[in-house]
């Protein structure tokens, strides 16, 4: 893999399967869909540590588009959807984000590591921290 795509797309990323977001639905409109988030890079990283607790929703909100790294979701038929319509689809329904974030922040090596020690993780599966 070439050093651009791989800074492009992050070291870590994780897909999450957003079906289960709304599990238990008769109709459930994201059955079979995904999306993949990559990890924060360095810069990102930093910032939200400076981000004020009740602030770091609203940093996420901002971030997600860029976050997104592949999806499953079409505009129409054979044409794919952009970034900026797949986050603006997840940030419509606050379950689903809630969901979103907390599956990706679970999945972080960082996330894992902090769980495993007594250190408190940055972000927790119920939104932000």
């Amino acid at each position: 893999m070439f050093i651009g795509e791989i800074k492009k797309r992050g070291l870590f990323s994780t897909t999450i399967d957003l079906g289960k977001a709304l599990d238990g639905e008769e109709e459930n409109p994201l059955l079979d869909q995904s999306v993949t988030l990559r990890e924060l890079n360095t810069d990102e990283q930093i910032e939200l540590e400076r981000t004020e607790e009740a602030n770091r929703s609203q940093f996420f909100r901002e971030k997600l588009p860029s976050l997104i790294v592949g999806h499953s979701f079409e505009r129409e038929a054979g044409k794919k959807a952009s970034s900026d319509e797949v986050a603006d689809l997840i940030e419509s329904s606050g379950s689903v984000f809630v969901y979103v974030l907390g599956a990706w922040a679970d999945s972080l090596p960082l996330a894992k590591r902090s769980a495993q020690s007594s250190e408190k993780p940055l972000i927790s599966s119920s939104g932000t921290k």
